[in-house]
């Protein structure tokens, strides 16, 4: 066996045991049965082979990858034995409480943590203080196993990212600047799905695409978002856009957002040429994100700052908002410094942009903050990973469609977001669900809403 196959062994048992602890990144009790599943199952299997190699090529090079996460997961457990040690009395009487029998350091230490408010209803007075010093203990051991992963995967992602660049310098991108002279009307993925179901809409829509009195207009995160669906019906979605927008779409020249034409089909081609390094981004974005929850816990779903915000984040940075000298607000004035229109927002709860050029920056700023403060954004668990991972899209969305007359989208949370960054700068897109186009097509569509 050669030196280089005893390395791939281990190197896949790495990538086996991270991917088996990102599963239950939301479930730490479910690691205590990590020995009786089928992935550890394969990794004794493999552990077996090494010897063998070992044996047949000396001493090999070790693994640093699989070292890495060996180490996350057995400094991880031996944390938690010692937690468990120090409070071997308390959860003796946890034990004896909810009659269990010997069970797992890791199931108890999981569980107290997941149900730490049903527990401690239940437990006597005089153990609940107990309890809060091993909940605390228990959050900084999670958080350290956690984010030593993520860094663990943050890190991997980035390199394959920056194998896979080459493509990015070779995308050919063909834009030519285009004048549209009438109402335009940007579309996701989302809206040409419902026209293209509507064969009545949408021939009306053609029809006033053809007359010239709309433009339909997309972005190449438009033909993203189609890529990535589901491949039966990938070709008809691209024909329908061809249809609508007549190679109309909006791009990014000289750092303006702008309106262009470019062929759909070369645009397509760049989409699918870019796809390689675009997924080790968006596994890199999951990363980050899911990173973020762990490092600002006080801007995490049903705390304070995000119930001031849920609705509208102007009940946060409005310049009359009660909640302005609240100590998040500080900290959200050191993080962002260096972002000149959040800073305006956090100071003066508005925004002027002094020429056009700074629309592209300032929209791109406040939807960082958006990000960070979680307005709108997704569910921080691995099983939304998908929906995490292809967010940032929609951020790019909410750019192109800066310039259009109307933002047609389904998505709830892309509509919110949108509506809070135009009205802080002032842009006048009317943010609307498919559903509303329809109502009043007869009136858009006839060029007359947008003026």
């Amino acid at each position: 066996m050669k030196a280089e196959t005893a390395y791939a062994i281990h190197e896949s048992m790495g990538v086996i045991l991270s991917r088996k602890l990102m599963d239950c990144l939301d479930r730490i009790e479910e690691l205590s049965t990590l020995q009786t599943t089928n992935e550890f199952r394969v990794l004794e299997l493999l552990q077996r082979t090494v010897p063998e190699a070992d044996c047949l090529v000396g001493e090999p090079a070790p693994n640093v990858s699989f070292e890495i996460v060996v180490g996350l997961w057995s400094q991880f457990s031996d944390e938690v034995n010692a937690l468990n040690d120090t409070y071997k009395a308390f959860l003796d009487s946890v034990a004896r409480r909810f009659k269990l029998n010997v069970p797992h350091p890791i199931f108890l230490f999981g569980s107290i943590v997941k149900h730490e408010k049903k527990i401690r209803d239940k437990l006597d007075v005089n153990l609940r203080p107990l309890l809060k010093e091993y909940v605390i203990g228990a959050d900084e051991i999670i958080k350290r196993f956690k984010v030593g992963l993520l860094n663990y995967q943050a890190a991997d992602s980035v390199d394959r990212f920056l194998d896979n660049s080459e493509p990015f310098e070779k995308s050919d991108v063909r834009f030519l600047p285009a004048v549209l002279g009438v109402p335009t009307i940007y579309l996701d993925l989302n809206a040409v799905a419902f026209i293209l179901s509507k064969a009545n809409i949408k021939r009306q829509c053609v029809a006033a695409s053809q007359a010239n009195k709309i433009a339909f207009v997309y972005s190449s995160f438009t033909l993203e978002d189609i890529v990535l669906s589901n491949p039966l019906f990938v070709s008809d979605l691209i024909e329908a856009l061809q249809e609508l927008a007549r190679d109309h779409l909006v791009g990014i020249l000289s750092q303006e957002v702008a309106f262009v034409t470019e062929d759909i089909y070369h645009t397509y081609e760049r989409v699918e040429l870019l796809r390689p390094g675009t997924r080790n981004f968006e596994h890199y974005n999951l990363v980050s994100t899911v990173r973020h929850y762990h490092d600002y816990p006080a801007f995490r779903r049903g705390e304070k700052v995000y119930n001031i915000i849920v609705d509208d984040p102007m009940a946060l940075f409005g310049k009359d908002s009660l909640h302005r000298t609240i100590p998040e607000m500080e900290f959200l004035t050191l993080e962002f410094r260096d972002e000149q229109f959040v800073q305006a927002l956090l100071r003066t709860g508005e925004v002027t942009l002094a020429t056009p050029a700074d629309s592209c920056e300032a929209i791109e700023q406040l939807l960082k903050l958006c990000d960070f403060i979680n307005f709108q954004t997704e569910v921080v668990k691995m099983d939304n990973a998908s929906k995490i991972s292809s967010s940032y899209r929609d951020n790019k969305h909410i750019l192109h469609a800066s310039i259009t007359d109307y933002l047609i989208s389904d998505d709830e949370k892309l509509r919110a977001r949108a509506k809070f960054v135009y009205g802080v700068l002032g842009i006048t897109t009317e943010v609307m669900t498919s559903k509303v186009f329809l109502q009043r097509s007869k009136e858009i569509l006839a060029g007359l809403a947008a003026g």
